[in-house]
């Protein structure tokens, strides 16, 4: 009886139980935890993900599309402090609402903004890239095709807060 036992050993059974208790606990310990912890963890990955740089003088305001309910008006107000001579946005591709003239170009909605909160026409300068910028890579290259031929020391680049880390 003995041999057998050893030939196909297994964990008795109150020690199974006991190790499945051990690692339900455990689950259920870090569960709660972090539950408890929440705010705490959530306030940790918010200021991870800022990115909030001193900002000083600089060639140039990049202005990254989208949401055009603050990122415009955060440029204009850079532009107005005196922080650069002009806001480059790179023209970002039509979309098919656009395409039927339900909506305007993300861009176009930006350079009005601008024009609105007294950011002079001849200071902004739109980057046209072919077919148009689909996402912050496509912005990155125009960015760099913009840094190589305007030769810029410094660039603000303005986008939103939970975006600043990518964008950096």
């Amino acid at each position: 009886m003995l041999i057998e036992r050893e030939k196909g050993y297994s964990l008795p059974r109150k020690r199974k139980y006991a190790v499945a208790a051990l690692i339900a606990f455990t689950l259920v310990a870090a569960a709660i935890s972090i539950y408890e912890l929440r705010f705490r963890l959530l306030i940790l990955t918010a200021q991870y993900l800022v990115v909030d740089d001193r900002l000083e003088p600089a060639d140039a305001i990049y202005l990254l599309n989208g949401d055009f309910y603050r990122r415009p008006y955060h440029a204009a107000e850079l532009y107005r402090k005196g922080l650069a001579p002009h806001i480059v946005i790179a023209r970002a591709e039509d979309s098919p609402s656009v395409a039927l003239g339900i909506t305007q170009n993300v861009t176009d909605l930006s350079i009005e903004t601008l024009k609105k909160l007294g950011v002079a026409d001849q200071t902004t300068v739109q980057l046209r890239p072919p077919g148009g910028v689909t996402s912050t890579y496509d912005e990155a290259i125009a960015l760099r095709d913009y840094a190589v031929s305007a030769r810029p020391h410094t660039i603000i680049i303005v986008t939103s807060e939970f975006h600043s880390r990518r964008s950096s």
